[in-house]
């Protein structure tokens, strides 16, 4: 009788092959609160250019994690942790992007309080792509998240489970949920701070340097990385 309790209550814990759920839930909510590049990223976009834009950005940045995530749970990723010329390669055309896009929006003398005006609905839409895509790439160039998503899921998956890659990908979703959630804060946050940003003309005229010099810092940091 014992030896059949104990077997029940080890399937319980490793449900899909998930071990110590309740922990990697709390560890993950500890980690998300740890401000990195992609909640800063997001933090900037939504004081630059309100709520919507916060939130756009915030789905490019999990898809870019969600890639992350298949691409580890396939085994892809272990070539960043493997190869040092493959993980500096992505680091660097990482950093280059994320420069580019602060000399861009640094140099940028349009208003960027304005993104919830548009013209019409056309440019909405261009405008909402454009910033979906650099989200994801935000997120897909950093190879620090393939490293992440290696080193810290695994932990939690039971070894004797035989879908691993299954196991893996549920707890990735998992991590990414809690982010959004925790971005979704941070967004409305900020674009509450980005509205009283609004009133102010003279502030949006330095709000693209200041933009501009967060996301240099950012590429300049993750060139700076080391595997």
């Amino acid at each position: 009788m014992y030896y059949k309790k104990a077997v029940a209550s080890k399937k319980s814990r490793s449900m899909f092959g998930i071990i110590n759920l309740p922990i990697f839930i709390s560890a993950s909510i500890l980690l998300n609160l740890v401000p990195g590049p992609d909640a800063v990223y997001i933090m900037t976009r939504s004081l630059s250019q309100g709520k919507r834009a916060g939130f756009i950005s915030s789905a490019g940045v999990c898809s870019g994690a969600l890639i992350h995530a298949i691409a580890a749970a396939l085994g892809l990723s272990a070539i960043l942790t493997t190869s040092a010329y493959a993980f500096t390669v992505v680091k660097l055309i990482g950093a280059v992007y994320l420069v580019f896009l602060g000399v861009r929006t640094f140099i940028d003398k349009s208003n960027p309080l304005s993104f919830n005006e548009d013209d019409n609905e056309n440019s909405s839409l261009i405008d909402e792509w454009t910033l979906f895509k650099q989200g994801v790439l935000v997120d897909a160039l950093n190879p620090q998240v393939a490293i992440f998503f290696l080193a810290f899921l695994p932990q939690f998956i039971d070894p004797n489970y035989g879908q691993k890659t299954l196991t893996f990908l549920i707890l990735g979703m998992i991590v990414i949920a809690i982010a959004l959630v925790y971005e979704a804060i941070l967004v409305v946050l900020c674009g509450a701070i980005s509205n009283y940003l609004r009133r102010n003309k003279t502030i949006g005229r330095y709000l693209n340097r200041f933009v501009g010099t967060v996301y240099a810092a950012l590429g300049i940091k993750l060139a700076a990385e080391r595997l």
